[in-house]
């Protein structure tokens, strides 16, 4: 259970010849066998090794005088994986893998059957995001009030000019 052995099989084939300057114009096809290791559910190791099966023959005209090889005949190759939980989706990351678990979706409080709080839905974690980023609403209703309150003392400007412009007209524009 701890232990996966498979292979895979990748290679490229151009369906027109690129021109012979082009470095890596060869078609090429890899077999790597390999073994994964899985010490939790949510980590994974996997090492393996690349070995070319098509590729050998070199047909780029090299550029510079040396003659580098487009592929190598073999090539060693290693992947870790980690699926962690995230704010949506609690994933059994930590549990062993002969347990069996399955991930399930967050939801929040309000809909968790056993009351839980470490659920959390979409809506309720943008809300939390941007009530955190911004100050909350508090500090929102705040700025607002304060832009109300400028816009008001503008207006108040505004008349007060718009009354003098009126005086002037009125006295000959002197």
């Amino acid at each position: 259970q701890k232990f996966d052995f498979g292979g895979e099989l990748y290679g490229s084939r151009f369906t027109t010849r690129p021109p012979e300057y082009i470095l890596g114009r060869e078609d090429w096809l890899y077999i790597t066998p390999f073994t994964r290791y899985k010490p939790f559910k949510g980590l994974q190791f996997t090492l393996g090794v690349d070995i070319l099966l098509l590729g050998n023959e070199e047909t780029t005209e090299p550029p510079i005088s040396g003659s580098y090889p487009n592929y190598s005949k073999w090539r060693i190759t290693g992947r870790v994986n980690f699926s962690p939980s995230t704010a949506f989706y609690i994933s059994p990351t930590f549990i062993g893998t002969d347990e069996p678990s399955v991930g399930h979706e967050r939801r929040s409080a309000s809909q968790a059957q056993g009351g839980g709080y470490d659920y959390f839905d979409k809506q309720d974690l943008f809300r939390w995001a941007l009530e955190k980023q911004v100050g909350g609403v508090d500090a929102v209703q705040l700025d607002l009030e304060k832009l109300r309150r400028e816009r008001m003392k503008a207006e108040e400007e505004l008349k007060k000019l718009k009354k003098k412009l009126e005086e002037k007209k009125r006295s000959g524009g002197k």
